[in-house]
């Protein structure tokens, strides 16, 4: 009885420790796949072009705190270029912090209209120009099937702008709704806003309690000259009416205002926020 038992506990340990084993190599590679910056869905890029590029993505990721990702793939289904991009990032473990801050590339085979998707803090860095610029110099390369090099520029251009951070006059233009919004230092213009706050309500303060302290009474008398009460009377008479009208430039490109500091953003299908752009090669 006891020898039957003494099996049986080392065959249920037996168990344990392979399960725990599986259970840990399946976390192991998990969360290997998660750090992959570069996911090369058809195998376009040799081993050490994958390796290079992988690696040099995951340290301009984790020194910027914003992902710098690509995705390669002939098959984007029934989604347009944009729909796949924005869905890929958004449902594939992208981003840093809770604003998902990040941005990635499109290598699109299928249809051959590569995208640049942005997400978080990356919109603001990442605008309208600079993402054409990064569409211009990958481009060129893709279209003659370098792909290496089209995506070693990419990184390139991604890490720099980063270092740059966010030009003068960055504004965000959502081509649903309209709404432009400027990019502010938002800690300076919160204190800016406290103090001027904080003024006016002691300002407010003293003027209350200061007429409350020290109420004036004003005789009547003092608005009656000699005794009576005078009339003015006054007329105005039209003359002529003169209008001025200015010409307002319109962006000839669509709505909002144009120049180098627009991002122009839009809703993903998980409902995140989403700059970006895309050309045909």
């Amino acid at each position: 009885m006891r020898k039957t038992m003494k099996k049986s506990m080392g065959r249920l340990a037996v168990c344990f420790f392979v399960l725990l084993a599986s259970s840990m190599m399946v976390f192991l590679h998990s969360s290997a796949e998660a750090e992959k910056k570069i996911h090369d869905l058809d195998g376009t890029l040799t081993q050490e072009e994958y390796a290079e590029l992988d690696e040099r993505a995951r340290e301009i990721s984790e020194e910027a705190q914003i992902d710098v990702g690509v995705v390669i793939t002939d098959d984007i289904g029934s989604k347009s270029p944009m729909e796949f991009a924005d869905d890929y990032f958004d449902y594939n473990g992208f981003g840093y912090g809770s604003s998902y801050d990040g941005i990635i590339l499109l290598v699109n085979n299928d249809t051959k209209v590569d995208w640049i998707s942005t997400c978080g803090s990356a919109i603001s860095i990442f605008t309208d120009k600079r993402i054409d610029n990064m569409l211009d110099a990958v481009g060129s390369n893709f279209g003659d099937g370098d792909f290496y090099n089209g995506i070693s520029e990419y990184l390139r251009l991604a890490e720099q702008y980063i270092n740059d951070g966010v030009v003068d006059g960055q504004y965000t233009y959502d081509t649903e709704t309209g709404e432009i919004t400027y990019h502010d230092d938002e800690p300076f213009m919160v204190f800016i806003a406290l103090v001027i706050g904080g003024i006016a309500m002691i300002i407010c303060v003293f003027s209350i309690t200061a007429a409350y302290k020290s109420p004036k009474v004003i005789s009547t008398a003092r608005y009656i000259e000699g005794g009576g009460l005078t009339y003015t009377l006054k007329e105005d008479t039209y003359i002529d009416t003169n209008i001025s009208r200015v010409r307002v430039r319109s962006d000839s490109s669509g709505g909002g205002y144009s120049g180098d500091g627009r991002s122009s953003v839009h809703r993903s299908s998980s409902g995140r926020s989403h700059g970006g752009g895309g050309r045909r090669r």
